[in-house]
Protein backbone atom coordinates (compact mmCIF):
# COMPACT_ATOMS: atom_id res chain seq x y z
CA UNK A 1 0.00 0.00 0.00
CA UNK A 2 1.38 3.39 -0.90
CA UNK A 3 2.24 5.39 2.18
CA UNK A 4 4.58 8.07 0.91
CA UNK A 5 4.90 9.56 -2.52
CA UNK A 6 7.57 12.01 -3.54
CA UNK A 7 6.54 13.80 -6.72
CA UNK A 8 9.23 14.88 -9.17
CA UNK A 9 7.80 17.26 -11.72
CA UNK A 10 9.47 19.32 -14.38
CA UNK A 11 9.66 22.31 -12.07
CA UNK A 12 12.89 22.13 -10.08
CA UNK A 13 11.27 23.91 -7.15
CA UNK A 14 8.54 21.29 -6.99
CA UNK A 15 10.88 18.29 -7.36
CA UNK A 16 12.00 18.42 -3.73
CA UNK A 17 8.51 18.82 -2.26
CA UNK A 18 6.86 15.64 -0.96
CA UNK A 19 3.38 14.62 -2.01
CA UNK A 20 2.09 12.67 0.95
CA UNK A 21 -0.44 9.86 1.22
CA UNK A 22 -0.65 8.33 4.68
CA UNK A 23 2.72 9.81 5.66
CA UNK A 24 2.10 9.36 9.38
CA UNK A 25 2.08 5.57 9.28
CA UNK A 26 5.05 5.36 6.94
CA UNK A 27 7.21 7.65 9.04
CA UNK A 28 6.17 5.93 12.25
CA UNK A 29 7.55 2.65 10.91
CA UNK A 30 10.62 3.96 9.10
CA UNK A 31 11.65 6.63 11.58
CA UNK A 32 11.03 10.31 11.08
CA UNK A 33 9.89 12.87 13.58
CA UNK A 34 6.79 10.81 14.34
CA UNK A 35 8.72 7.63 15.11
CA UNK A 36 7.46 5.19 17.67
CA UNK A 37 6.92 1.48 18.21
CA UNK A 38 4.98 0.00 15.37
CA UNK A 39 4.82 -3.35 13.58
CA UNK A 40 2.51 -3.06 10.56
CA UNK A 41 2.36 -6.69 9.54
CA UNK A 42 2.40 -10.07 11.30
CA UNK A 43 5.22 -12.50 10.49
CA UNK A 44 4.23 -16.14 10.04
CA UNK A 45 7.16 -17.80 11.76
CA UNK A 46 9.32 -16.76 14.71
CA UNK A 47 12.86 -15.79 13.80
CA UNK A 48 16.11 -16.18 15.65
CA UNK A 49 17.70 -13.00 17.09
CA UNK A 50 20.15 -13.01 14.17
CA UNK A 51 17.49 -13.05 11.42
CA UNK A 52 15.05 -10.55 9.94
CA UNK A 53 12.41 -10.52 7.19
CA UNK A 54 12.42 -8.14 4.18
CA UNK A 55 9.27 -6.39 5.43
CA UNK A 56 11.09 -5.34 8.59
CA UNK A 57 13.88 -3.39 6.90
CA UNK A 58 13.88 0.34 7.59
CA UNK A 59 15.11 3.30 5.57
CA UNK A 60 18.80 4.09 5.75
CA UNK A 61 19.80 0.51 6.47
CA UNK A 62 22.48 -1.27 4.48
CA UNK A 63 22.01 -4.66 2.82
CA UNK A 64 25.24 -6.55 2.28
CA UNK A 65 25.34 -9.45 -0.18
CA UNK A 66 27.67 -12.42 0.16
CA UNK A 67 27.76 -14.05 -3.25
CA UNK A 68 28.72 -17.62 -4.09
CA UNK A 69 29.57 -17.12 -7.76
CA UNK A 70 33.07 -16.61 -9.17
CA UNK A 71 32.81 -12.83 -9.59
CA UNK A 72 31.64 -12.42 -6.00
CA UNK A 73 34.48 -14.53 -4.65
CA UNK A 74 36.99 -12.40 -6.57
CA UNK A 75 35.52 -9.21 -5.13
CA UNK A 76 35.59 -10.67 -1.63
CA UNK A 77 39.24 -11.59 -2.05
CA UNK A 78 40.20 -8.13 -3.33
CA UNK A 79 38.52 -6.42 -0.36
CA UNK A 80 40.29 -8.31 2.40
CA UNK A 81 37.61 -10.83 3.26
CA UNK A 82 37.56 -14.60 3.25
CA UNK A 83 35.48 -16.41 0.62
CA UNK A 84 31.92 -17.13 1.83
CA UNK A 85 32.52 -14.79 4.79
CA UNK A 86 32.87 -11.25 3.43
CA UNK A 87 30.63 -9.07 1.27
CA UNK A 88 30.79 -8.70 -2.49
CA UNK A 89 27.97 -6.15 -2.92
CA UNK A 90 26.03 -3.63 -0.85
CA UNK A 91 22.75 -1.72 -1.31
CA UNK A 92 20.88 1.03 0.56
CA UNK A 93 17.27 0.88 1.79
CA UNK A 94 15.36 3.88 0.39
CA UNK A 95 11.69 4.81 -0.27
CA UNK A 96 10.13 3.89 -3.60
CA UNK A 97 9.61 7.24 -5.39
CA UNK A 98 6.03 6.42 -6.46
CA UNK A 99 4.64 3.83 -4.07
CA UNK A 100 6.28 4.78 -0.78
CA UNK A 101 7.39 1.26 0.12
CA UNK A 102 10.93 0.46 1.21
CA UNK A 103 13.10 -0.76 -1.68
CA UNK A 104 16.79 -1.24 -2.46
CA UNK A 105 18.89 1.38 -4.22
CA UNK A 106 21.94 -0.27 -5.71
CA UNK A 107 24.50 0.06 -8.46
CA UNK A 108 25.09 -3.24 -10.20
CA UNK A 109 25.53 -4.86 -13.58
CA UNK A 110 24.50 -8.39 -12.57
CA UNK A 111 20.80 -7.98 -11.72
CA UNK A 112 18.53 -9.46 -14.40
CA UNK A 113 15.39 -7.90 -12.93
CA UNK A 114 14.29 -4.56 -14.49
CA UNK A 115 14.47 -1.41 -12.40
CA UNK A 116 11.23 -0.67 -10.54
CA UNK A 117 11.20 2.81 -12.07
CA UNK A 118 11.16 2.73 -15.85
CA UNK A 119 10.75 -1.07 -15.97
CA UNK A 120 13.99 -1.55 -17.90
CA UNK A 121 17.23 -3.34 -17.11
CA UNK A 122 19.97 -0.93 -16.06
CA UNK A 123 23.71 -1.38 -15.79
CA UNK A 124 24.20 1.02 -12.91
CA UNK A 125 22.01 2.69 -10.28
CA UNK A 126 18.54 1.19 -9.97
CA UNK A 127 15.63 0.45 -7.63
CA UNK A 128 14.93 -3.20 -6.78
CA UNK A 129 12.29 -4.89 -4.58
CA UNK A 130 13.85 -6.21 -1.39
CA UNK A 131 12.17 -9.61 -1.11
CA UNK A 132 12.57 -10.63 -4.75
CA UNK A 133 16.14 -9.37 -4.99
CA UNK A 134 17.22 -11.30 -1.90
CA UNK A 135 15.31 -14.45 -2.89
CA UNK A 136 16.87 -14.53 -6.37
CA UNK A 137 20.41 -13.74 -5.24
CA UNK A 138 22.93 -16.59 -5.44
CA UNK A 139 24.24 -16.28 -1.91
CA UNK A 140 23.17 -14.67 1.35
CA UNK A 141 22.01 -11.17 2.25
CA UNK A 142 22.54 -9.36 5.55
CA UNK A 143 20.82 -6.28 6.93
CA UNK A 144 22.77 -3.63 8.84
CA UNK A 145 20.11 -1.60 10.69
CA UNK A 146 20.51 2.13 11.11
CA UNK A 147 20.85 2.84 14.84
CA UNK A 148 19.33 6.33 14.86
CA UNK A 149 16.18 6.40 12.75
CA UNK A 150 15.87 9.00 10.01
CA UNK A 151 13.89 12.19 10.58
CA UNK A 152 11.16 13.32 8.21
CA UNK A 153 13.54 15.73 6.48
CA UNK A 154 16.22 13.06 6.16
CA UNK A 155 13.74 10.64 4.57
CA UNK A 156 12.82 13.29 2.01
CA UNK A 157 16.49 14.08 1.39
CA UNK A 158 17.27 10.38 0.91
CA UNK A 159 14.38 10.01 -1.52
CA UNK A 160 15.57 13.03 -3.50
CA UNK A 161 19.15 11.73 -3.57
CA UNK A 162 18.02 8.32 -4.85
CA UNK A 163 15.97 9.89 -7.62
CA UNK A 164 18.92 11.98 -8.80
CA UNK A 165 21.25 8.97 -8.95
CA UNK A 166 18.94 6.52 -10.72
CA UNK A 167 20.26 5.60 -14.14
CA UNK A 168 23.89 6.59 -13.52
CA UNK A 169 26.20 4.06 -15.13
CA UNK A 170 28.29 1.59 -13.17
CA UNK A 171 31.84 2.66 -12.31
CA UNK A 172 34.04 -0.32 -13.21
CA UNK A 173 37.30 1.59 -12.70
CA UNK A 174 36.16 2.93 -9.34
CA UNK A 175 35.17 -0.52 -8.15
CA UNK A 176 38.61 -1.86 -9.10
CA UNK A 177 40.34 1.11 -7.47
CA UNK A 178 38.53 0.51 -4.16
CA UNK A 179 40.19 -2.90 -3.74
CA UNK A 180 42.12 -3.42 -0.50
CA UNK A 181 45.32 -4.68 -2.12
CA UNK A 182 48.64 -2.77 -1.78
CA UNK A 183 48.06 -1.16 -5.18
CA UNK A 184 44.53 -0.20 -4.20
CA UNK A 185 45.65 1.28 -0.88
CA UNK A 186 48.18 3.47 -2.69
CA UNK A 187 45.57 4.63 -5.20
CA UNK A 188 43.27 5.79 -2.37
CA UNK A 189 45.76 8.55 -1.54
CA UNK A 190 45.54 10.00 -5.06
CA UNK A 191 41.90 9.24 -5.86
CA UNK A 192 39.50 12.17 -5.97
CA UNK A 193 35.78 11.73 -5.49
CA UNK A 194 33.84 11.44 -8.74
CA UNK A 195 30.15 10.59 -8.53
CA UNK A 196 29.37 10.84 -12.24
CA UNK A 197 29.60 7.03 -12.32
CA UNK A 198 28.94 4.90 -9.27
CA UNK A 199 29.84 1.45 -7.97
CA UNK A 200 27.79 -0.11 -5.18
CA UNK A 201 29.54 1.01 -2.00
CA UNK A 202 30.35 4.43 -3.45
CA UNK A 203 26.61 4.97 -3.99
CA UNK A 204 25.72 3.82 -0.47
CA UNK A 205 28.40 5.97 1.14
CA UNK A 206 27.20 9.04 -0.77
CA UNK A 207 23.58 8.36 0.19
CA UNK A 208 24.41 7.99 3.86
CA UNK A 209 26.49 11.15 3.78
CA UNK A 210 23.52 12.98 2.30
CA UNK A 211 21.54 12.28 5.49
CA UNK A 212 24.42 12.81 7.92
CA UNK A 213 25.20 9.15 8.63
CA UNK A 214 28.63 9.05 6.99
CA UNK A 215 31.41 11.59 7.37
CA UNK A 216 34.14 10.90 4.81
CA UNK A 217 34.81 13.47 2.08
CA UNK A 218 35.73 10.85 -0.50
CA UNK A 219 33.08 8.19 -1.12
CA UNK A 220 35.03 6.82 -4.09
CA UNK A 221 37.50 4.78 -2.01
CA UNK A 222 35.05 2.68 0.02
CA UNK A 223 34.42 -0.98 -0.83
CA UNK A 224 31.47 -3.00 0.59
CA UNK A 225 33.38 -4.68 3.42
CA UNK A 226 35.21 -1.56 4.51
CA UNK A 227 32.03 0.56 4.48
CA UNK A 228 29.91 -1.87 6.50
CA UNK A 229 32.66 -2.52 9.03
CA UNK A 230 33.21 1.22 9.44
CA UNK A 231 29.51 1.91 9.98
CA UNK A 232 29.25 -0.80 12.64
CA UNK A 233 32.46 0.27 14.34
CA UNK A 234 31.35 3.92 14.54
CA UNK A 235 27.94 2.96 15.93
CA UNK A 236 25.86 4.30 13.05
CA UNK A 237 24.65 0.85 11.99
CA UNK A 238 24.06 -2.26 14.00
CA UNK A 239 25.57 -5.69 13.55
CA UNK A 240 24.25 -7.64 10.56
CA UNK A 241 21.10 -9.76 10.60
CA UNK A 242 20.55 -12.39 7.96
CA UNK A 243 17.55 -11.60 5.74
CA UNK A 244 15.16 -14.56 5.53
CA UNK A 245 12.60 -14.79 2.72
CA UNK A 246 11.14 -18.24 3.42
CA UNK A 247 7.78 -18.43 5.17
Amino acid sequence: MACYIHHRGDNANQSHAPRVRGLCGFLRWHGGEMSGPCCPCPFPLPLSPSEIRPEQLRLGGLVGFMGYDVSSLVIEGLTWSLPFVGLSHVALVVPHPDEGTAVLLESTTFCKRPCLVGKQRISGVQYQPIRQRVAEYFGRAYYYPLIQLLTTKEIIDLDFFAGKQRGRTYDYLGAFRSRATPGGLISWAFCQENLSRLFCSELCAAGLREVGRFEDRNCSVWNPNRLCRHQVRTGRHGRPLRIVTEH
